[in-house]
């Protein structure tokens, strides 16, 4: 996640760009955090402030000026 705010603050700072293209590696894609991280930090109120900042990231990532798209290989479920 602390990855995906530096992208953000980058992508906030890049003027030519149109569109970003977000992909797997190999067959696998994962939104979600570090499995060691959730490991040791497994308690109500880590989960909330880790919920609570990805949603920050999100909203930050979908007000950006740019078409994102997500290319999947491998399976994938359409919510």
């Amino acid at each position: 996640m602390v990855d995906f705010e530096k992208i953000i603050s980058d992508l906030r700072m890049w003027n030519s760009g149109k569109a970003v293209l977000i992909h797997s590696t190999g067959d696998m894609f994962c939104s979600g955090s570090d499995l060691n991280y959730l490991r040791n930090e497994s308690n109500p109120e880590a989960g909330y402030q880790m919920a609570v900042f990805m949603k920050h990231l999100l909203y930050e990532f979908s007000s950006l000026p740019l078409i994102s798209v997500a290319y999947i290989t491998g399976a994938g479920k359409l919510l």
